[in-house]
C-alpha cells in the first residue's frame, strides 16, 4: 500500500555485519517520507521520516554475534517502537504533522536494487544485508521471501545451525 497510518514488522535475522540495510520502503527520491530497517555499527536502527523530520530509534542489544534474535519494529501515526531481543521496547515519535507514510508500495529487504535512484542516507541503508534472515512478518502476514517477491532474488539457504 501507498498511504499507510501504521507499519508492523516483525523478523529474526542471524549475522556477523555491523551495518546493513533489513528492509526499506519509501520513494527514492531526496526529500520523501520512508521506512527502514537497519544494522548500523552492530545495533539494530528503526528510521522513519513522515514528511517533518526523521526519527531514530536504536537498540541496545548488539546483533553482529551471529546469533538469532528477533526484532520488532511498528509504527502507529507519528509513534514508533523497536524492541530486539529481550530488551525493552524503545520508544520515540516523529514531530506534530503528518501521520501517515506515503511511499511508492514496494518493500525492499536486504538492500535496494542498485538500479533504483539512490535516497540519500546513511552508509547502512545503502548496504546490502549479509546474514540469515527467517520469520519475517509485514502488518502481521507472514511473508514468504521467494514467493512473494516481485523480482528473481538471488537467495542463499542458511543453515539452520
Amino acid at each position: 500500500e501507498k498511504a499507510l497510518q501504521s507499519n508492523h514488522f516483525e523478523l529474526s535475522i542471524k549475522t556477523e555485519a555491523t551495518q546493513g540495510l533489513l528492509l526499506w520502503s519509501g520513494k527514492g527520491l531526496e526529500r520523501s517520507d520512508f521506512i527502514a530497517l537497519a544494522i548500523v555499527d552492530g545495533f539494530v536502527q528503526l528510521s522513519y521520516d513522515l514528511g517533518s523530520k526523521a526519527v531514530t530509534l536504536r537498540s541496545t542489544v548488539p546483533v553482529n554475534n551471529n546469533q538469532w534474535v528477533h526484532i520488532k519494529a511498528s509504527r502507529v501515526q507519528r509513534e514508533g517502537t523497536l524492541q530486539v531481543g529481550n530488551e525493552a521496547p524503545i520508544a520515540g515519535s516523529s514531530p506534530l504533522g503528518a501521520t501517515q507514510l506515503d511511499t511508492d508500495g514496494a518493500l525492499w529487504l536486504g538492500g535496494l536494487d542498485k538500479a533504483s535512484p539512490r535516497p540519500r542516507l546513511p552508509k547502512a541503508f545503502s548496504t546490502a544485508f549479509v546474514g540469515c534472515m527467517r520469520d519475517v512478518q509485514v502488518d502481521r502476514r507472514e511473508l514468504h521471501l521467494l514467493e512473494d517477491a516481485l523480482n528473481q532474488p538471488r537467495i542463499l539457504h542458511c543453515s539452520d545451525k
